[in-house]
């Protein structure tokens, strides 16, 4: 046999696996059956530093929604609809609650609830947005890494990166028009104080539109309609108030592409209502 000597190259080492440094936090109302399913999350997406929240439940509403709101909401609403009023005010709390932390603490932070879907793509995705939303806009607030609703996105960039976003498609960063969907998102420090203080008061509104439009049969008690209205007060979550003050200007918000991460819903659509709001399709200064 022949004997091979002297000194060979080493194997070139393995790509590093994508790390995102920033703190994370991932909501749900079951931390312990959650817990487990999030560690390996973090392992597979590069989430370094991801703790599961506890989410805002029915049972703790008390410390965040003013006691006459709930009190008004308790006393006219039938059983189904006060849960859906509960879940709403629940979901708005939770939201606070992250804002709050995150303008205290003074650093940026990754909201995340409990069924999103993150995409293979999402620690690169994430990371090269993040990289050139720092550089290009300092004063930035918010970073929607999964969104819904009619954007009407605007001065769409695309995002210098060594791989291509899911399906082939280049990954790009846009100005949101009216984005909504909060279940994925990145707040600054001062994006966080600022939604934090436009959204304080959003349950009275909330309230009152309920009260305002109550029919009975669906919100009170009575013999309900033939046809429901497909939009009542009671279903609109604290989103729609982020898409109307984003529109309006008073919060700044960009949306990445493709998205990072999807609900369930979003993945596969049961309704004609539900792809239309999906905005899965690649603005058109992006493709």
């Amino acid at each position: 046999g022949i004997l091979l000597t002297g000194c060979w190259p080493p194997p070139p080492p393995p790509p590093k696996a994508c790390q995102l440094a920033i703190p994370a936090r991932a909501q749900t109302l079951d931390p312990g059956g959650r817990r487990e399913h999030w560690r390996l999350l973090a392992e597979q997406h590069g989430l370094r530093s991801l703790v599961v929240e506890r989410a805002v439940g029915p049972a703790e509403l008390w410390q965040y929604v003013p006691a006459g709101v709930l009190h008004s909401l308790n006393a006219t609403l039938v059983p189904k609809a006060l849960k859906q009023a509960h879940k709403m005010l629940g979901i708005w709390a939770t939201n606070l609650r992250f804002l709050a932390s995150v303008a205290a603490s003074n650093a940026t932070a990754i909201f995340i609830e409990d069924d999103a879907s993150l995409q293979p793509s999402f620690c690169a995705g994430t990371t090269a947005a993040l990289r050139h939303l720092r550089s290009s806009s300092p004063s930035w607030t918010l970073l929607f890494l999964g969104h819904c609703g009619g954007t009407r996105v605007r001065n769409c960039t695309r995002i210098p990166s060594p791989q291509r976003g899911e399906e082939g498609r280049a990954r790009c960063l846009c100005r949101g028009g009216s984005p909504m969907c909060t279940h994925a998102y990145i707040a600054s420090a001062f994006g966080a104080s600022r939604l934090h203080g436009l959204l304080a008061e959003w349950p009275r509104s909330y309230a009152e539109a309920i009260l305002r439009t109550a029919r009975p049969g669906w919100e009170t008690a009575g013999v309900a309609p033939k046809r429901r209205h497909s939009k009542r007060p009671v279903d609109i979550a604290h989103d729609v108030r982020v898409a109307q003050l984003i529109c309006a200007g008073k919060v700044d918000a960009h949306v990445v592409w493709p998205q990072v991460a999807l609900q369930p819903w979003m993945i596969a659509p049961k309704s004609r209502i539900q792809r239309g709001i999906s905005d899965m399709r690649l603005p058109r200064a992006c493709s």
